[in-house]
Formats: C-alpha cells, structure tokens, sequence
C-alpha cells in the first residue's frame, strides 16, 4: 500500500527531495518577470503566476543538478 500527497507548490516538492533544515537555507538563485496589461484577468494573473514559479524552480533545480552553483559564506554564484 503507498500514499499519495497532492503538492500545491513547487516548494513543496522541494521540502520532499531535500532536507529541511536546507529548505530553510536555500539562496535565491533564479526569477523572472512577465508583461502583464490591463485586459488580463485574475485567474490570467493566477496562471502567470504558477506558470513562472514552476520554470524558475526548474531552471534553479537544473543549475544546481548540473553543479553550476557555489556557495561561500553569505555569497552565491551561478554560472550559466
């Protein structure tokens, strides 16, 4: 018998993969932005929102998988 666990958030499925007291130190290491105008609408704003919050983890997850990430001190670097 297995359990399943809905995840609401990327994050989420990071508190699952990672320790957690390294959820709590993650640096931030990749964000985007996106145009928006006065014709969209809430759930259009919704969306957008989970639709870059989902390819931001992914790029970020994909830097430190490939090892193009390093941490000294209070610094971070990424290289892309």
């Amino acid at each position: 018998m297995f359990t399943m666990r809905i995840i609401d958030s990327p994050y989420e499925y990071l508190e699952l993969i990672l320790p957690i007291s390294r959820c709590y130190t993650l640096k931030l290491i990749e964000q985007d932005v996106i145009r928006i105008d006065h014709s969209d609408e809430p759930d259009d704003l919704v969306r957008y929102g989970k639709d870059i919050e989902k390819a931001v983890l992914a790029r970020g997850l994909r830097y430190h998988l490939e090892d193009r990430i390093i941490t000294h001190g209070n610094k971070t670097v990424v290289f892309r």
